[in-house]
């Protein structure tokens, strides 16, 4: 088990958790845009960015299993053929996101270019600046400067965030919109979220919805300083989008995805103008505001968990037949392992205890067994019921490997045939007579190791 694959498995565990609160949210806007407020969206729309961080399937499996470990899953296990498969996937994720880091890194530059001529404001403005976040409550420090290369306002900076304005001379009323505008921006930590949004791209690039999401946190984080400029900053909505307008026609260059800037086209600028006059309709029902969330909250993790435990049935699946190929290339070699006999009356008689081994998933035709033994400890499975005259198709893995452990099959009759192994293998066992059958393991190497059986017939 790499830590390749593993990295793997977690991007595209936090990926399907980002999908599914994805769609709820979507489909939560669509139901609950006449009684949403912008605010309650936009802060949905957080919790969803974060959700593509969220490995939901590791979680579910260790709360579902109640222990703390990550080894109490089908999804857990690997073949050679599985961790080939990850790890190209792992090789095209890195690929992608060292493409798209790059086109991040460009725009970054570009940003400290303008950065670097910056130059401090007047007084006036910075006086202005102050009275306005000790108004709106802005706990951090936001410095404010000018720059020739600055044609639209920006905030930039995540430890220390800073306003850009052009150079040009801004009349009062004007000067008072941005400021606002971009003062509400670092108030909704608009510095972080966006960027946030840009690296969940890059990271799960083939994923449409995460490219879905950067946008849409661009969209409503704007919408979402709309509705403060005109509520709690006290503009006049008019007046507002009538600088915002201008601000667009004023526009030469378009920044990156890094800064929060009047970047919007005029469609997406016509879409938030008509946004903010649904929102002086919507009543604050803050009751229904919190049911909704709470019913899309669940919704979203009723789904996830299902998706997770339809996800580890089907990977179950996956490594049956990749180790019934890993069985079928050893069993080639098969001469090598020779079956060893023991019987179960004697090991009773000497007073050896089996440890049980956990059946930690099950179907018709096939399974794994697994469990920690100590050095000497033996252990059995429960009852597996098997006809004659078929194959039991084994595949092993021990942990540590390179720890030799006997591995076999208890028969109805008390006869325990067996084998030796050392590493990952495959082995068929003949069942020569209809009954209960348990599988057996021996540790005797030299230290405790954890055990895993897949089994098949």
């Amino acid at each position: 088990m790499g830590i390749t694959s593993i990295i793997a498995l977690l991007i595209l565990s936090s990926g399907v958790t980002g999908t599914i609160m994805t769609i709820i949210w979507i489909l939560f806007c669509k139901i609950g845009k006449n009684y949403l407020h912008t605010r309650v969206i936009n802060f949905s729309l957080k919790i969803v960015l974060i959700s593509f961080y969220i490995p939901s399937m590791f979680l579910i499996m260790i709360v579902r299993d109640k222990v703390l470990i990550l080894r109490n899953s089908a999804f857990l296990y690997f073949t050679k053929y599985i961790e080939t498969g990850l790890n190209v996937f792992m090789i095209i994720i890195l690929c992608l996101f060292i493409i798209e880091i790059g086109k991040v890194i460009i725009d970054y530059l570009r940003l400290r270019n303008v950065c670097k001529s910056r130059m401090p404001v007047e007084l006036d403005i910075t006086a202005r600046k102050l009275e306005l976040s000790k108004k709106f409550k802005v706990k951090r420090t936001v410095k404010i400067y000018k720059a020739y290369a600055v044609f639209s306002p920006f905030t930039y900076g995540i430890i220390k965030p800073a306003i850009y304005l052009p150079v040009d001379d801004i009349e009062s009323e004007y000067l008072n919109v941005l400021l606002t505008h971009e003062l509400f921006h670092n108030k909704q930590y608009d510095f972080i979220w966006k960027p946030l949004s840009t690296i969940t791209k890059c990271i799960h690039w083939i994923n449409p919805l995460a490219w879905f999401l950067e946008k849409e946190v661009d969209k409503w984080s704007e919408a979402g300083c709309d509705d403060k400029c005109c509520t709690k900053g006290e503009i006049e909505q008019g007046t507002y989008f009538k600088y915002l307008n201008k601000t667009l026609d004023g526009i030469i260059i378009k920044y990156n995805r890094l800064v929060s800037h009047f970047k919007s086209g005029e469609e997406e600028l016509q879409w938030r103008e008509k946004r903010m006059a649904e929102e002086s309709e919507i009543k604050d029902r803050k009751i229904v505001t919190i049911i909704s969330e709470t019913v899309a909250i669940i919704i979203s993790c009723l789904f996830i968990y299902t998706v997770a435990d339809v996800s580890d049935k089907l990977y179950f699946k996956v490594f049956l037949n990749t180790t019934k190929k890993v069985a079928e290339n050893e069993t080639e070699y098969k001469d090598l392992y020779d079956e060893e006999i023991l019987y179960l009356s004697e090991l009773e008689k000497n007073g050896v205890e089996f440890k049980d081994l956990s059946t930690i998933v099950s179907t018709d035709t096939s399974g794994i067994v697994t469990g920690s033994l100590r050095t000497g400890e033996s252990g059995a499975s429960s009852d597996i019921y098997l006809d004659e005259n078929i194959n039991l198709n084994f595949a092993f893995i021990v942990e540590p490997q390179d720890r030799k452990v006997k591995i076999g099959i208890i028969f109805p009759d008390g006869v325990i045939k067996y084998i030796s192994n050392d590493t990952i293998i495959g082995y068929d066992f003949l069942i020569t007579q209809s009954g209960k059958y348990r599988i057996y393991v021996l540790n005797n190497s030299g230290e405790n190791v954890e055990i895993s059986i897949s089994y098949a017939y």
